[in-house]
């Protein structure tokens, strides 16, 4: 279900001038916004997001792009009803780490929004040489397959700050180009994703700053950063989740 809201009004029933109407008006206007809403959660968006993230993983260009959303998670995720795929990811062994649960909310929320189809788990794609950075799973998204690598924007000491930020986005987009480079013919994809889970909006919007104002254009030409604020007790796990494998 897709929903857009707009948000305005006068504030009351009395009658008012037509200048006093247009200044309370304007000071309740909030810019249109697509809320998507399933028995899990819900991720609310800029209004033209899902066309432009479809147009995006579509088109022949390379992906270069920064989006953000928000998900409201309604239960924890031990009581969520996954799909098929995300259960095959939640239950396939992965390379190590304690990220199971961020990326499986990863499908779920692209599976939910795009309609995305899962190709390969982690450890299904193949590269050569071995050992180097790898996507979390690849999946497709109408023809285009696409290689997504899930990432977490937060920190367990301190507060989380723009050169925390530059260094997560060197790191995954440079990790994102050399897995492309070295995953074996059949395995390959046409379009990356760098999705970054973010602790709350401040720290979405220092990503958004790195991404824009810091990174070489060359850096930020291989993949669509997709940023998700997920905040409260329920989405706590997506950052703080012990290791399931």
């Amino acid at each position: 279900m897709l929903d857009n809201i707009g948000v305005g009004g006068n504030g009351g029933r009395q009658r008012i001038s037509g200048r006093d109407e247009l200044q309370q008006q304007q000071q309740f206007i909030l810019p249109p916004c697509n809320v998507f809403i399933n028995e899990n959660f819900a991720l609310k968006c800029p209004a033209l997001f899902h066309g432009r993230l479809l147009d995006m993983l579509q088109c022949e260009a390379p992906a270069a792009d920064l989006m953000e959303a928000e998900f409201d998670p309604f239960r924890p995720f031990d009581k969520m009803h996954l799909s098929d795929s995300a259960e095959r990811m939640r239950n396939t062994p992965n390379a190590g780490g304690s990220s199971v649960i961020s990326e499986v909310l990863s499908y779920e929320l692209l599976k939910s929004y795009a309609n995305a189809q899962l190709d390969r788990t982690e450890m299904e794609v193949t590269y050569f040489p071995e050992g180097g950075s790898i996507v979390d799973y690849t999946c497709r998204v109408q023809h285009c397959t696409v290689g997504v690598s899930v990432t977490r924007a937060m920190k367990y000491q301190g507060l989380y700050s723009v050169d925390d930020a530059v260094r997560l986005l060197q790191k995954k987009l440079g990790g994102l180009r050399r897995a492309a480079r070295n995953c074996l013919r059949g395995h390959r994809w046409s379009k990356a994703v760098l999705h970054v889970w973010a602790t709350s909006a401040r720290v979405a919007s220092l990503v958004q700053h790195a991404y824009w104002d810091l990174l070489p254009a060359e850096m930020r030409a291989n993949a669509l950063v997709l940023i998700t604020v997920a905040s409260g007790a329920k989405a706590d796990p997506i950052f703080h989740e012990t290791a399931t494998h």
